[in-house]
């Protein structure tokens, strides 16, 4: 089953279904940035109240749009999320993916994230600098981070799930920081970077040593 396969490997998926627009009246999210003061030293237990927050959403029927949204969103909800209410099509919380040609009575409709949960799976917080900026802090890369980067391959591989090990093992050490945006936009660029450079190496290697590499 495709749906299974996508959902299984991280891979972002629509799921659209046509509904009357009068019975579609999506619950509003009730989900909220946390906020924190500036200069804030996260803890182990700080962590640990940041899953269990994240996994009690995940186990709503919003937990369904995680899956589907694939990328880091999927690795920190596929192991909360039951398959069987993926599998089972969009929620009655599935807000309008696109109006239909034939009539205004009708639209096709589909589970998705809003921005607030989105920031709620990834443990981002809110921050103040100074009087009037906010700035965001995250245990995770903020979902518009990650995309576009080299482990966003649109599929799960296993470089992101090394990746994603390796973070985790220095959270739990309680050696890894929360990072802004910009932090973790350069901390991925420098990832890319260095993945574009062992791909070179062995292009390199592949082309000095041919028999080698046959």
């Amino acid at each position: 089953m495709v749906v299974r396969y996508f959902a299984n490997h991280g891979i972002l998926f629509k799921t659209p279904v046509l509904r009357s627009v009068a019975c579609n009246i999506p619950i509003q999210s009730e989900v909220r940035f946390d906020y924190c003061r500036e200069g804030y030293q996260p803890t182990r237990t700080d962590y640990a109240h940041y899953e269990a927050r994240r996994d009690v959403f995940l186990r709503t029927p919003r937990g369904r749009a995680a899956i589907s949204t694939g990328g880091i969103i999927w690795r920190l909800s596929h192991n909360i999320v039951d398959i069987g209410d993926v599998l089972a099509g969009p929620t009655e919380q599935a807000t309008i993916w696109t109006r239909t040609a034939v009539s205004d009575d009708e639209a096709y409709v589909d589970d998705a994230l809003n921005e607030y949960e989105l920031d709620l799976i990834v443990g981002n917080y809110k921050v103040s600098i100074g009087m009037f900026s906010l700035d965001h802090l995250s245990w995770w890369p903020r979902h518009w981070n990650w995309k576009d980067t080299s482990l966003d391959m649109h599929i799960w591989m296993q470089n992101a799930e090394d990746w994603f090990q390796h973070c985790l093992e220095k959270i739990r050490e309680g050696t890894a920081p929360l990072r802004t945006s910009c932090q973790w936009k350069s901390s991925m660029l420098l990832l890319k970077k260095a993945t574009q450079l062992m791909r070179n190496l062995e292009s390199l290697s592949q082309n000095v040593f041919p028999a080698a590499s046959a």
